[in-house]
């Protein structure tokens, strides 16, 4: 099981097929326009972007599915693989390349957040494994706080329509 320690300081995090997702928005844009720029992306399976529940470092481990992995709540969704990678990326990744042409995912820094699978159409299982109004500051930072587990596809299906576990 491979793990990734990525920042979150907005209480958002996303996988991308770097070699697919069109980043730039605007730049000026807002939240919303952001947002409806993920919804689009989403729909080519492009990205798969969640709300974490707070703020904070976290690490998330990558794994083949099936993972019987119970956590606090879990969501599927698909995303295809083009040229054997994926990134890990949080908001804050994601709004300064909507706001830049010239700024590409993933950028030199990220390269620990890159990882490979096999390119084709996946299903993304992603578990959180503590409710994090309850993660008390004794919570075991070796334990990942996501797992994805990941299977691949044979046949396509819907995409996500909006952020997961996103109230606003």
């Amino acid at each position: 099981m491979h793990q990734i320690m990525i920042t979150d300081d907005s209480g958002f995090l996303g996988i991308i097929d770097p070699d697919r997702y069109e980043s730039f928005v605007d730049e000026n844009w807002t939240f919303e326009s952001i947002r409806a720029h993920i919804v689009r992306q989403m729909a080519q399976r492009r990205i798969l972007m969640w709300s974490t529940g707070g703020e904070g470092t976290r690490r998330l481990a990558i794994t083949t599915w099936p993972d019987e992995l119970r956590g606090h709540r879990h969501i599927v969704g698909p995303i295809e693989v083009s040229v054997g990678r994926l990134c890990l990326v949080n908001y804050e990744t994601i709004s300064m390349a909507a706001q830049f042409k010239d700024v590409a995912i993933p950028e030199k820094h990220m390269e620990d957040c890159v990882f490979s699978l096999p390119s084709g159409l996946y299903q993304c299982r992603i578990t959180q494994t503590a409710n994090p109004d309850e993660t008390t500051p004794s919570f075991d930072e070796s334990i990942a706080h996501f797992v994805l587990a990941f299977e691949m596809l044979d046949t396509s299906t819907l995409p996500w329509t909006d952020i997961a576990w996103n109230d606003s």
